[in-house]
């Protein structure tokens, strides 16, 4: 009984342990989980920034092309 009563002890001197990995764990998924929507949000951003800057290359193009005739 006395085995019995140490291995008890042991799983309990473990449990903070995994309630603190637990807590570490969810707040690593949640900051992926933010770090991913950022970078999508990034990614269209830069995406959005290229075609504007396409389309004013565009319009500068034709201004200057007007300019000259």
């Amino acid at each position: 009984m006395m085995a019995s009563g140490g291995a008890l002890q042991i799983v309990m001197a473990f449990i903070p342990l995994l309630l603190l990995l637990a807590i570490i764990g969810g707040v690593l998924f949640v900051t992926g989980q933010r770090a991913a929507r950022q970078a999508k949000l990034l990614q269209r951003l830069l995406e959005e920034n290229e075609r504007q800057t396409s389309l004013l290359k565009r319009v500068e193009t034709a201004l200057n092309s007007g300019e000259r005739s």
